[in-house]
């Protein structure tokens, strides 16, 4: 795990990172954030001292967080080679997305994803509930009033996306208790090689 490839999106202040340099500073880590101000305060902090963990503006529209976004979500492309990263993370990322851009960034991160490479994500996802709602009422303990501020999934269709590019779902931890109703989920991108 010390020369792990590992992407971040939607790495904010430096979570996962700050978290990575205490128990793997060997790691080679990429994080991407919509919010420019964030990615030139990890370049500060981080980034400066610590080379091998960079910091990536990617300007993507979303009505919630970057509304003035010059980059379609639907059009995505990580700025990541194929193939190339063990471990991909996207914590708080799906919660607040709708379902064109979910696609686009599944399969993104099914390109870069090396094969039995891993990801973790959270979402809002449920049973018997229709494939997408925005915003829904009663659902969680704080007020909805800004666009995407909650977007929930069916698990079926969310599962049913994974599978479409290749990514496995190898555990699924239902709601955390941090954040309510977001739900942890662990996948893997099928190694094709062992169906051949």
């Amino acid at each position: 795990m010390q020369d792990a490839r590992i992407v971040d999106i939607g790495s904010g202040l430096g979570r996962l990172a700050t978290g990575l340099l205490a128990e793997l500073p060997d790691v080679h880590y990429l994080g991407i954030d919509a919010n420019e101000q964030f990615v030139h305060w990890c370049r500060e902090h981080i980034e400066k001292l610590h080379p091998n963990f960079r910091f990536v503006h990617l300007d993507v529209a979303n009505d919630l967080y970057n509304p003035g976004g010059t980059i379609a979500g639907g059009e995505l492309r990580l700025p990541v080679d194929d193939a190339s990263i063990d471990a991909a993370n996207l914590w708080g990322v799906f919660t607040n997305m709708v379902p064109e851009h979910v696609r686009a960034y599944v399969a993104e991160i099914a390109r870069i994803l090396r094969p039995q490479g891993r990801c973790f994500l959270t979402a809002f996802a449920e049973d018997d509930v229709p494939e997408v709602t925005f915003n829904p009422s009663d659902y969680v303990p704080y007020r909805c009033t800004l666009p995407l501020t909650v977007v929930r999934y069916s698990k079926q269709w969310l599962f049913s996306t994974f599978q479409q590019h290749g990514l496995q779902l190898e555990e699924f931890r239902y709601h955390g208790t941090m954040f309510p109703k977001q739900s942890e989920i662990y996948l893997i991108k099928a190694d094709t090689r062992l169906g051949q």
